[in-house]
């Protein structure tokens, strides 16, 4: 336990803007080598320099996103969840990219998870950093993962009736308690501002 303590302490302490750059683009680039070397050893993973860029940004996107959420809240359980909900974000995206969350990556109806994404981002620009109102965004994302999810996979139904939608529940089930989580760390940030 002391030493995720420390691992969260070192990505939570707050570092220069040069370095966070420099830091979260070495990270990235230390990050893709897992795929590159696994294309030297086998055909399953093909991976294009588009898909190479397109990673680099986002994981790019999500350590910068760390540093500047260390750099602005002082509130460790604040932090904690702006973290948790950054890297619930990325998940979606790398998972609707990767494979697709109904049907397969090239389905277009992936593409309304992009509405649980604005609402998050929206949302947590008009909470104004206040836990209160950013424990009630996370509740509403949470909410919109489950209607889109339902209502893209009865559409999905629809046009394929066998198509097996067991790991989509998983999927739902698993990004919504991620934003309930997220809601109560909120939540419970705001306690501490309070007392």
């Amino acid at each position: 336990m002391k030493y995720i303590y420390s691992l969260f302490k070192f990505f939570l302490a707050p570092i220069s803007i040069i370095q966070s750059i420099i830091g979260s683009a070495l990270l990235a680039l230390i990050v893709l080598t897992i795929p590159l070397t696994a294309m030297l050893f086998t055909h399953e993973v093909n991976w294009e320099p588009l898909d190479f860029g397109i990673a680099w940004f986002l994981i790019f996107g999500t350590g910068i996103s760390f540093h500047f959420i260390c750099r602005t809240y002082r509130n460790s359980m604040y932090k904690i969840a702006s973290a948790l909900a950054v890297c619930a974000g990325f998940a979606i995206i790398w998972v609707n990219g990767a494979v697709g969350i109904i049907g397969n990556e090239e389905n277009p109806l992936n593409l309304l998870f992009g509405i649980v994404l604005l609402i998050m981002i929206l949302g947590s620009y008009f909470a104004k950093r206040s836990p209160r109102n950013m424990a009630r965004v996370m509740l509403v994302t949470a909410t919109c993962q489950i209607v889109i999810t339902l209502w893209g996979t009865l559409i999905h139904l629809s046009n394929y009736p066998a198509y097996n939608f067991a790991g989509v529940i998983r999927l739902t089930l698993l990004f919504s308690t991620i934003w309930g989580l997220t809601s109560l760390l909120y939540y419970k940030a705001g306690d501490v501002e309070v007392s």
